[in-house]
């Protein structure tokens, strides 16, 4: 109270005295807070944009860039937003040159943490990415992609939906070094309220060494200029903060009277009203009957299939449900890895649950007759289930159509950059050109691209979890996020050295296990010398705790890509273009035995080891690989595909309408794939047409090999 009783006394005075009184205001006003004890803790926080666009104009420290790539408007609130709410529209012309626009934010460096938080909508189809950069465009941030364009881990973004995006920038240290334009800072990034990466190392850069605040871009990516890009950004708030700021959760429905959240889902039953929906009271709800927004739903009218429920709250934070219906006395069945389990909302009925084997064989059962939401499991693996909604078991009258469950085949493809699909063009931005892409389309099954860009086939089969990761190093995890320097190299299951293993991708290593703790490997490679070897690594736990020590010896774990290995019914294995690199560092023609060796450890820790495709090597001439092809044809027969048989052919050209060129003449003579099935004449790497006529041979040799029917 004297604090804010000496700040009136002093806007009093300087009212009446006028600007002779500003050094006295000064010093006494330090005074006053120098009494009162005000901590860091205290005085917190300092705003450096705080821009919600309702004045119809942009203020404040926020530019939008690049001149001349953009068109900038004001819409009022949609998509669940109020009509008074005004959003900036911020779209990437037709004409532009570049495929990004951004904004940008100089932030200054003596605070602990920046938080830049803002909700973006993304709207075009053309729509690729967002990332935070610096000034210079370098990284900040992992690229963020839409969900429908990919089910990577950074596929999170809802297109044609508000998406909370907070990011957070830690700064090593809040003294600025005025001789070095670098700013070394870890970062955290949460998309509608998941933490996406956590302490991951980036470096900040000031525009002259002897600055004191940086610039921070928010780049929105589409795919190939050409094309209007239209986005739309709200709420931008950016702050400094000395103590970490708070993450608010993003708003959530109740799910009551037999209704279930899945996901994304509000699934309930027939007759539900919008007025019968459950929130929090700060938060206000909107039902849209079509997904543009244009049909707002009364609250006494009933929700329908696929109605679109916006949930904003009090911080404009807008959650998203999509409505699915589930009749009365209807089973819906969902499948695990470990079990199937039957739901149903019965009245006066009876629900059971039947599993089969590959053969049709029943082979477990479950049943339930209690009334209301009902749940029932078979655990184990089926090939398919079938729920039933009887009357009763003693009349086994049917109350609705059977509900039915046939599983995918889960097909791996483990390679590099030609199992990526590098050169195609969604290439890291949903896949389906690559071949593992082609080949879903063309089976129907549930295909992973396990395609990691540069990688030996010791690394891949080190992913796969044939080759054992084991430190090198003693090493102790602290319980706060600061990462650890760590090494490591390959071992055989006897505990032999297998070579040297590189990682050249994070998101294909990551999360990571070390010693029971879950974390984020980072890493540089030096990609002068060959095999290709780490300069550095680090390991960054995910979340505080206990600090662990890891002896030598100790394996770096790879869950997702293990689980893979676990459940995959067919592996389809391409590897060794960019060498083997065992335990004699052997590259070139003369690793076909230890190919051989590397390719039969992998098979080894799959489920099915007999169920298998082997892709020989596509690049170089026609004698290049000659052995090579010929001890993998020794090893694999009716299992092995020799992709330039067909594809250094000019009837692949003919096939799909190209006029050979006089370099895919030149090509085709000397055995190698022409090049107008490559990326360029010097590339390795195919185009679309290329991995589409690959994924043809291996689809083809799948159904050779009764893998799938057509």
């Amino acid at each position: 109270m004297l604090l804010i009783s000496a700040f009136d006394i002093i806007i009093v005075t300087y009212k009446e005295s006028g600007e002779s009184m500003k050094k006295f205001i000064t010093v006494f006003l330090l005074q006053c807070l120098l009494l009162a004890g005000l901590t860091n803790a205290q005085a917190a926080e300092s705003a450096v944009v705080k821009e919600s666009f309702d004045t119809g104009a942009i203020i404040g420290n926020l530019s939008l860039k690049n001149s001349g790539m953009f068109d900038a408007s004001f819409s009022n609130g949609f998509a669940g937003k109020t009509a008074e709410d005004k959003a900036l529209e911020f779209s990437r012309k037709a004409s532009a040159s570049e495929n990004s626009i951004y904004t940008m934010v100089y932030s200054m460096l003596t605070m602990k943490y920046i938080k830049y938080e803002l909700n973006f909508f993304p709207s075009s189809d053309v729509f690729s990415s967002i990332a935070f950069k610096t000034g210079s465009n370098k990284n900040i941030s992992p690229a963020i992609y839409c969900k429908d364009s990919g089910d990577g881990q950074y596929n999170l973004l809802n297109r044609n939906q508000w998406n909370k995006v907070t990011y957070i920038v830690s700064l090593d240290s809040t003294t600025v070094d005025k001789t070095k334009r670098e700013v070394p800072c870890k970062a955290d990034l949460y998309i509608n309220g998941k933490q996406i990466c956590k302490a991951s190392p980036y470096t900040l850069y000031k525009d002259a060494a002897g600055k004191t605040t940086a610039p921070i871009r928010f780049l929105i990516t589409g795919e190939t200029a050409g094309s209007e890009m239209k986005t739309y950004i709200d709420d931008v708030d950016v702050c400094r903060y000395s103590a970490y700021p708070e993450i608010k959760q993003m708003p959530a429905l109740t799910a009551n009277d037999g209704a279930e959240i899945i996901g994304s889902k509000y699934v309930t039953y027939q007759n539900t009203r919008v007025s019968d929906l459950a929130y929090p009271t700060d938060c206000a709800i909107t039902v849209f009957g079509n997904s543009d927004y244009n049909n707002p739903l009364a609250e006494n009218a009933s929700l329908s299939e696929n109605d679109l429920i916006a949930l904003r709250d009090s911080d404009n934070q807008i959650s998203y449900y999509t409505v699915s219906i589930k009749g009365l006395n209807r089973a819906q069945i969902t499948p695990y890895s470990d079990r199937i389990t039957a739901s149903a909302y019965l009245d006066n009925a009876v629900l059971l649950l039947a599993g089969y084997s590959e053969n049709g064989t029943l082979a477990a059962t479950a049943l339930s007759d209690s009334q209301g939401k009902t749940n029932i499991s078979i655990d184990g693996s089926f090939s398919s289930a079938k729920a039933f909604v009887f009357e009763s078991m003693e009349s086994l009258k049917p109350l609705a159509e059977a509900e039915e469950y046939v599983s995918k085949p889960i097909v791996a493809c483990w390679g590099d950059s030609l199992t990526e699909g590098q050169g195609s063009t969604d290439f890291r931005n949903g896949g389906t050109y690559a071949y593992p892409g082609v080949l879903k389309t063309l089976t129907g099954f549930d295909v992973y691209n396990m395609g990691s860009s540069g990688e030996t086939a010791m690394s891949i089969a080190a992913r796969e979890g044939a080759i054992n990761v084991l430190l090198e190093n003693d090493i102790t995890i602290p319980a706060d996020c600061t990462p650890v320097r760590i090494e490591f190299k390959g071992y055989n299951a006897d505990g032999s050295y297998a070579g040297t293993v590189t990682p050249r991708n994070s998101k294909d290593w990551n999360p990571c296990i070390i010693n029971g703790i879950e974390g984020k490997l980072s890493f540089k490679v030096n990609t002068n010398v060959n095999p290709r070897v780490l300069e550095w690594a680090e390991f960054t736990r995910s979340a505080p705790g206990e600090s662990v020590t890891a002896a030598k010896g100790s394996q770096l774990l790879m869950p997702n890509n293990f689980n893979v290995t676990k459940n995959a019914d067919i592996n389809i294995i391409f590897i060794g273009t960019n060498g083997v690199w065992n335990a004699d560092n052997k590259s070139g023609d003369d690793y076909a035995d230890d190919l051989v060796i590397l390719i039969n450890k992998m098979l080894a820790k799959t489920k099915n080891p007999d169920k298998y495709i082997v892709i020989g090597l596509t690049t170089g001439n026609g004698s290049r690989y000659a052995k090579t092809d010929a001890t993998l044809k020794t090893a694999y027969g009716k299992h092995l595909i020799l992709p330039k048989e067909r594809l250094a052919t000019e009837q692949v050209l003919t096939d799909n309408n190209i006029t050979p060129t006089e370099q895919d003449m030149a090509d085709i003579a000397e055995g190698r794939v022409p090049a107008s099935l490559r990326l360029a004449s010097g590339d390795v790497h195919f185009n679309d047409i290329g991995y589409a006529e690959l994924a043809k041979l291996v689809y083809a040799k799948m159904l050779d090999l009764g893998y799938c029917i057509k």
